[in-house]
């Protein structure tokens, strides 16, 4: 079972795929079809929409691709420690955790 992305096998008419894991930002998520990216806007936050049905038996992946570039969170000393920044460091490095292992 892969944590940071899920693949579907077209029908060759829907459009509309969910996404039934975890993430941060909309950027993190990328759609490919036929292991091409393509462009797709969100319908909620766990729906993507693709212009154009892919076709019948193409694999669409949507995956999430987590911000490594830079921290969730910088700390300083002497700032307050809050719930929200420990969770959101946390939640970066998990979630960069199951995307190595679904590599």
């Amino acid at each position: 079972m892969a944590f940071s992305y899920i693949e579907y096998t077209a029908n060759g008419s829907a459009t509309t795929f969910a996404i039934p894991f975890a993430y941060t930002a909309q950027a993190d998520i990328a759609v490919f079809v036929g292991g091409v990216s393509t462009t797709f806007s969100f319908t909620s936050t766990s729906t993507i929409s693709l212009t154009t049905a892919p076709a019948s038996g193409a694999v669409v992946r949507i995956a999430r691709t987590t911000e490594l570039g830079t921290r969730a969170v910088d700390f300083s000393n002497g700032a307050i420690l809050t719930e929200s920044d420990l969770d959101n460091s946390n939640i970066q490095v998990f979630q960069a955790a199951q995307e190595a292992i679904d590599t």
